[in-house]
């Protein structure tokens, strides 16, 4: 859902029906340009309150509720937009709902899966999460392009088809969760079902109940929580905000890892990737493009040039040349990228002359920066942290 949505808005919004039925201005107005980052901008703003109102629910009710809850949402936010049709309001609540619903999901399907995972391979399952979002997103630019070529401009259907596919994701996971998913081990542990969570972990490790691994695996996890005081006092334990938890990041050794942590995320997310996703068509459209299906393949390529880097990186760089290297040589690839592309749109002021050869680097250096970024956020920063925490 989280890729798809990346990969698919931003052609969304340049569709010639998608002008036509909301009545948006010329696009090198001021006006379109705040609706279409209003519209893009969000979702970004429901996601960061869903991410946050997420914890609680995940705490007190497990993983799976808050699945549901976030899947639910994501589909009704969806919905509103489909049905939108003319009502920029009805499209501006549809994304904030829908945004709180997918903020809710990225933070809820990481820590599903490592609970779920072995420790051994808990890390390549979570590269693997990421690059099935890339695959999403590559997904989403597509199928702009295909509805570009391939659905009748006059309609409301050729921007309604990229944008209700999104419901599909949404009502599969609820499916699975109702029909398929077990609850985390964790959170059962952690509730004192025990015999439960073994039940589970023998499922899903392939074990009997009674084996030597699936015991250790749960005293490992029981070890690490909160033990009661000696004396007989019982202690209650905020499951819902635990401070006790929020003390321990002090701790020396766990703030050196939250610092690090918390900056390499900043890093990898201020540098620009969320903004070339949403708005590549338009970036491509100020190199000097002007047809919106061939603005529409260039985006397509740039989702190929980003799944590429993520393949490539995660499975042949990453071990061979370590996690600090690869970080430096993509993050200077990164700057050169931009360097590039902001001088040749300083120089053109703006207005290119279509066609041109600098105009083709420039979309070359569009290129090479998706391939950069991908080195440098999904092998490195999905992986570190595995390791760091």
């Amino acid at each position: 859902m989280f890729g798809y949505n990346n990969g698919v808005i931003g052609g969304t919004i340049i569709l010639p029906s998608f002008h036509a039925a909301f009545s948006l201005p010329a696009p090198s107005t001021p006006e379109y340009a705040t609706i279409t980052s209003t519209i893009v901008s969000l979702l970004q703003l429901g996601a960061l309150v869903g991410s946050l109102l997420i914890f609680p629910l995940v705490r007190l009710s497990g993983r799976l509720p808050s699945l549901a809850i976030g899947s639910g949402l994501f589909a009704f936010g969806c919905l509103l937009q489909v049905f939108a049709s003319g009502r920029l309001p009805y499209m501006y609540a549809g994304r904030f709902i829908g945004g709180i619903g997918l903020g809710c999901i990225t933070v809820v399907v990481p820590m599903y899966i490592s609970e779920l995972s072995p420790p051994a391979i808990r890390g390549s399952l979570v590269g693997l999460y990421e690059i099935n979002n890339q695959l999403s997103s590559l997904c989403g630019f597509f199928a702009n392009y295909f509805v570009g070529v391939g659905v009748d401009p006059g309609t409301d259907r050729q921007w309604q088809i990229p944008i209700a596919m999104q419901v599909i994701p949404a009502g599969l996971l609820i499916l699975a969760v109702i029909f398929i998913l077990p609850e985390s081990p964790l959170f059962l542990i952690q509730r004192g079902k025990i015999g439960k969570a073994r039940i589970i972990l023998s499922s899903i490790r392939g074990l009997p109940a009674e084996h030597r691994y699936i015991t250790e695996e749960i005293e490992l996890v029981a070890s690490s929580l909160p033990q009661q005081p000696s004396g007989g006092k019982s202690r209650t334990i905020n499951t819902i905000l635990p401070l006790h938890l929020f003390r321990e990041l002090l701790w020396r050794g766990n703030i050196n890892r939250l610092i690090i942590g918390c900056l390499l995320m900043v890093g990898a997310n201020t540098s620009g990737i969320n903004g070339v996703n949403f708005y590549s068509p338009s970036i491509f459209r100020l190199i000097g493009f002007t047809s919106v299906n061939f603005l529409l393949l260039l985006s397509g390529f740039f989702a190929i040039a980003k799944t590429t880097g993520t393949f490539v990186g995660l499975f042949f760089f990453i071990d061979r040349f370590g996690r600090k290297f690869l970080l430096l040589i993509s993050s200077t690839g990164i700057v050169l990228a931009f360097v590039y592309i902001g001088s040749f749109l300083t120089i053109t002021h703006g207005s290119p002359a279509p066609g041109s050869i600098a105009g083709y680097f420039a979309m070359a250096a569009v290129y090479f920066y998706a391939v950069c970024h991908l080195y440098r956020l999904l092998p490195v920063f999905s992986v570190i942290h595995l390791p760091t925490y």
